[in-house]
């Protein structure tokens, strides 16, 4: 059998069909509502994580979102100010409407230059856009 591979809708490799395969890289500040329902991949600090609720918080003082930990497997060890991974998808709570990221992985990636991954982003996203135009 073939399998047939395409172009997301976000711009990543994967079979076609399977939205599961494709993430976006995204900015704390590119969290929005037409992004609801896509799978992406932020970089942030860990401001504060509660494992009775499953929920993290990740960002700044000034801009931040939620993680929804629930499908991950809880870490003791994940202490504010690290510096995280996390891929999952956006998706808004029912009370309020508020935004969060349900996360299928976390992970600590200690030592990454956000200030590279912020660059890498904006840039690897102004390339798809341009992509999709032509």
């Amino acid at each position: 059998p073939t399998i047939r591979m395409s172009v997301g809708t976000n711009g990543r490799w994967g079979r076609e069909g399977d939205r599961s395969l494709c993430y976006q890289p995204l900015l704390l500040d590119e969290v929005s509502e037409r992004e609801i329902g896509k799978t992406v991949k932020i970089s942030a600090l860990l401001i504060s994580y509660n494992p009775f609720v499953d929920i993290m918080t990740i960002g700044t003082k000034d801009l931040n979102v939620a993680v929804d930990t629930s499908l991950c497997i809880s870490e003791s060890f994940w202490k504010p100010g690290s510096t995280i991974q996390v891929l999952g998808a956006i998706v808004t709570e029912s009370s309020g409407g508020a935004k969060r990221i349900k996360a299928r992985i976390i992970r600590n990636v200690e030592g990454l230059d956000l200030s590279l991954w912020m660059k890498y982003v904006k840039l690897n996203n102004k390339l798809l856009r341009e992509s999709f135009r032509s």
